[in-house]
């Protein structure tokens, strides 16, 4: 236990010099016993921060260990998100001087960066980005960020889906499934107009400030689930692969965000469609475009059905290795511009001790 023990100092060290709002009533959820969907869901939420008992706990669960292969795969998701998240809290470097952010088309990067510790959460004063909370077809994103956000906001251009109540602008391809409800319609859509000027003044501001940067795009040539549905019912096309089209955008949009950053920057995008059982992580193209380095891999889903928000379907091994993937290469594509840089943690699974 004293490495474990180690480990949590480092994290409480973290925490000791940051600010933390717990208004959101964070703290009034407790760790469910035995090895459950909520206990998973509990240790990976992206906010969440630890108290001592709760991290004595969590561990204490990792170091006994469950006896059922089901619980076992479990165990090994947790331990590898929770020692992962400690050590990267702990990177100072990457703390303190790598901005990470999302350049769509779904929440899955934003996720990956907080549940992994790859970046302070809102909790420490993580801003949101346009990208953060919001879908959009990934060609459609790739546009927007070589566009600067142009037409986004076009109250002309954006309507109601009904059965769902959210916004989406039928003209760039984008829902707004996270701002749920009538109130967002309302005023030629000024509630949602406003939130999403805040975020792009945020997100650029980001770019110009001296930090150094890694964007990650999830270009899912395939959206399944929720996703489809939510473009079947918006009348907006859910499959696009990455083609000649895609990668003359990505390239667009590479070179405008070489444009509005300070030095270099390293772009990853992770084509995560699914390609059938077994199919192997594989970098399809690497290039330059001014002082950006773009990389894209394909990092396949599991299965056809696999959703990252599914405690279920990210807890499998099959899930882990899928964030992991992604987690790794990040840091592969730090090393390679931050050579400097202390390594991003993809995690360990805790021996029994």
């Amino acid at each position: 236990m004293d490495w474990l023990n180690a480990l949590h100092a480092n994290y409480k060290a973290w925490v000791a010099t940051q600010t933390i709002d717990l208004s959101d009533g964070s703290y009034d959820y407790r760790i469910p016993p035995g090895a459950t969907m909520d206990f998973v869901s509990y240790t990976a939420l992206p906010f969440r921060l630890f108290d001592d008992d709760e991290v004595q706990a969590i561990f204490q669960y990792l170091v006994d260990g469950p006896q059922q292969e089901a619980d076992r795969a479990i165990r090994r998701y947790v331990s590898h998100v929770v020692t992962a998240r400690f050590a990267n809290l702990a990177n100072r470097a990457l703390q303190d001087d790598v901005e990470i952010i999302s350049i769509g088309a779904d929440c899955l990067p934003r996720i990956l960066f907080s549940k992994w510790g790859l970046q302070r959460t809102r909790m420490f004063g993580k801003l949101s980005y346009p990208f953060d909370l919001a879908l959009a077809q990934p060609k459609a994103a790739l546009r927007l960020v070589a566009e600067d956000f142009a037409g986004l906001l076009d109250p002309a251009a954006l309507a109601m889906l009904g059965e769902y109540h959210f916004p989406f602008n039928h003209q760039l391809g984008t829902i707004f499934n996270h701002e749920a409800g009538e109130d967002w319609g309302k005023d030629n859509f000024a509630r949602l107009t406003g939130l999403y000027a805040r975020r792009i003044r945020d997100y650029r501001n980001a770019l110009a400030n001296p930090r150094r940067k890694l964007f990650l795009c999830n270009y899912c040539d395939l959206f399944n689930g929720d996703a489809q549905h939510f473009f079947t019912q918006c009348g907006i096309c859910h499959h696009q692969p990455f083609d000649a089209e895609a990668k003359a955008l990505l390239t667009d949009a590479s070179a405008a965000l070489a444009t509005r950053t300070i030095g270099p920057i390293g772009i990853l995008c992770v084509v995560t469609g699914y390609a059938g059982p077994g199919a192997p992580v594989a970098r399809i193209d690497e290039f330059s475009v001014g002082d950006a380095f773009v990389r894209v891999i394909h990092v396949p889903r599991p299965t056809a059905e696999y959703t990252f928000y599914d405690p279920a379907h990210y807890s499998a091994d099959s899930g882990l290795a899928f964030e992991r993937s992604i987690v790794a290469a990040l840091g592969d594509l730090a090393q390679a511009i931050l050579p400097a840089m202390p390594p991003i943690s993809a995690g360990v699974e805790i021996a029994r001790c």
